[in-house]
């Protein structure tokens, strides 16, 4: 079976199809193989999902109350001891593959597993968890932006240049943003990103450590200059920056456009697409 049998099956496969058919196609040549037993090592109590699912389905049914349904939900996870999780897919990038726990898995998994072969990353990269990629794709597929792969591989570009030289990405992003965006702002990373209204925590420990909190209000300050922009701090940067453009912030719009993450619709010209 391939994976594209699975996606043909998904709400959203028109608009992957017009986006991402490079995503689409390679879904074709992607190898669903059975779920094994192997593939569940990173399972912490997962038989406490199973209990939820259960009481789901009861309350769908009629069967309990919200307020019991609560309530033994409620029970089920007090009573777990250390970390609860369950895997419920899993991608072989190099031999092409995927494979899911249940047999009808949810429109989520399918993408992002097959996310994972078609672009070959590691979850850090890829992953919207992190902070990754993914988190693009799901602009467009469940906020009506426009984007495709190529604007993805350029996401997943900044991710890892950011481990070997962050500052120098960090300055690479800000010109760009400060050419597209008249902002008083001295070109930092950090200065843009307080400047429209998330203030990153690596910049306000290295603000009070060097006894500079005055550029807080000072964003047009040379002394910027100053303070580094870490890997951690960029990636944050990238995830407030999606966060941002998913409740439509215009500034962070603008710094994503600016980036050419996203951009107005070709055929509507509106920001998010009314064409579907």
């Amino acid at each position: 079976m391939k994976a594209i049998e699975l996606l043909e099956k998904v709400e959203v496969l028109p608009r992957l199809q017009k986006l991402f058919p490079e995503f689409v196609e390679s879904a074709c040549s992607i190898e669903v193989i059975p779920w094994s037993e192997d593939y569940q090592i990173a399972d912490k109590n997962p038989e406490l999902f199973d209990a939820k699912d259960f009481y789901d389905q009861l309350l769908k049914n009629g069967l309990i109350t919200q307020e019991q349904h609560q309530k033994y939900i409620e029970e089920v996870f007090i009573a777990a001891k250390g970390m609860i999780s369950r895997t419920e897919g899993i991608a072989f990038n190099t031999a092409r593959g995927i494979s899911f726990r249940s047999p009808r898995p949810h429109p989520a998994y399918i993408i992002h597993e097959i996310g994972h072969v078609h672009y070959q990353e590691p979850d850090p990269i890829w992953s919207s968890v992190y902070g990754g990629g993914e988190s693009l794709m799901q602009l467009a597929l469940w906020k009506n932006y426009t984007t495709n792969d190529d604007a993805i591989r350029r996401y997943h570009k900044i991710l890892h240049d950011a481990v070997i030289n962050p500052e120098q990405v960090a300055d690479e992003i800000a010109t760009k943003i400060l050419n597209a965006v008249k902002l008083d702002c001295y070109p930092h990373l950090y200065a843009i990103e307080i400047f429209s209204g998330t203030i990153p925590h690596d910049a306000m420990k290295q603000l009070h450590d060097k006894g500079l909190e005055d550029l807080y209000s000072e964003l047009e300050d040379p002394r910027w200059a100053e303070i580094k922009v870490t890997d951690d701090g960029l990636r944050m940067f990238m995830v407030n920056l999606n966060e941002g453009v998913k409740w439509e912030d215009s500034f962070n719009i603008a710094f994503a456009k600016a980036l050419n993450l996203i951009w107005d619709c070709p055929a509507c010209n509106r920001l998010q697409c009314t064409c579907d």
